[in-house]
């Protein structure tokens, strides 16, 4: 309860935690950058991100699950067990599935959201006894593999979840399998975590830089909180309260230095959502002004991103500037 699980990797099972038999609590932790992958080893095996639970009983409430990864599936978690998960903030994570749920848990009131699965972002696989029941869920952009996908062929009832569209097609389109998805939500849930904001654009200019980013879809979300500093998420040094405002211009940033940026979003119970990672965070390195004696342009320049709710994607670039 209450820990934070960052930056850790397993071979196999559970990038940051494993939990076997028993009845647990998980609550109030954060998870973030964890993985489970040895990229030639069991591949079965990787499985778990941010954590694994493979039996027993489970009640895992209010953490957040960011941008873990597993080679295999199960790129947020991997969950066998019984039980209940609720108020949850799964975003950014990348693997085969995100979620994968292989017992009747009730899997409720929780956002997903902009997940980078190649296969689904919940995936109900075919060998489960029993399903969960999936339901009051903000699900929303993640990407292109479908959002839920049962492959068991017991019909699994996912009501009553926000889909980010009121347009059934768009629906079907983001499901597969035997699946019970009537009653969408025409709004967002205001009871779920808040989902990060969406940072749509940046510029820099002399020594300052204009962040810009979309407002949130959730009706309570009152304000924005904007991070930067020299160090990246989740050591962000500096924070301003903007308000309701969707833009900030941030100056006197120093020459010749790496910034990083990232956005959150507050509803009005006072609680804030993960940062704006992936491709919401700008890292960019000052070189002096254009036009005065102190400005260099170096032959080879690198741009280093994280990744951007797509798939595998090589996270950096260098470019030749030499000719």
């Amino acid at each position: 309860i209450g820990n934070m699980f960052n930056d850790n990797t397993a071979t196999e099972l559970g990038g940051a935690v494993y939990i076997e038999n028993g009845n647990h609590i998980v609550s109030g932790n954060v998870f973030y950058a964890n993985a489970a992958d040895d990229f030639g080893g069991d591949i079965e095996n990787e499985q778990g991100g941010a954590l694994i639970i493979r039996s027993g009983n489970i009640e895992f409430n209010n953490n957040v699950i960011a941008n873990n990864r597993a080679y295999a599936s199960g790129g947020a978690v991997s969950i066998s067990a019984t039980g209940n998960v609720s108020q949850n903030s799964f975003v950014y994570n990348r693997s085969n599935q995100t979620i994968r749920i292989t017992n009747n848990l009730a899997f409720h009131g929780n956002t997903i959201f902009a997940n980078a699965a190649e296969i689904s972002t919940v995936l109900v696989p075919s060998q489960a006894a029993l399903i969960p029941t999936i339901n009051n869920n903000n699900i929303f952009q993640n990407g292109f593999a479908y959002w839920i996908d049962n492959f068991n062929v017991q019909t699994m009832n996912v009501q009553s979840n926000w889909w980010g569209t009121n347009d059934v097609t768009e629906i079907e389109f983001n499901v597969s399998g035997e699946l019970d998805y009537s009653n969408p939500l025409q709004d967002p849930l205001d009871d779920t975590p808040v989902s990060p904001p969406q940072v749509v654009g940046f510029r820099y200019s002399d020594d300052s830089a204009t962040l810009s980013w979309s407002a949130n879809p959730e009706p309570d979300v009152v304000g924005y909180n904007v991070y930067w500093g020299r160090q990246p998420i989740p050591n962000l040094s500096e924070v301003l309260d903007v308000g309701s405002s969707t833009s900030v211009v941030l100056s006197n940033l120093a020459s010749d230095q790496d910034y990083y940026f990232a956005v959150t979003a507050v509803d009005t119970s006072g609680i804030e959502s993960d940062f704006s990672i992936e491709d919401t965070l700008v890292m960019f390195s000052v070189l002096g002004n254009p036009g005065s004696d102190d400005f260099i342009v170096p032959d080879l320049i690198s741009v280093n991103w994280v990744n951007a709710t797509m798939y595998f994607i090589d996270s950096s670039v260098t470019v030749d500037l030499s000719s």
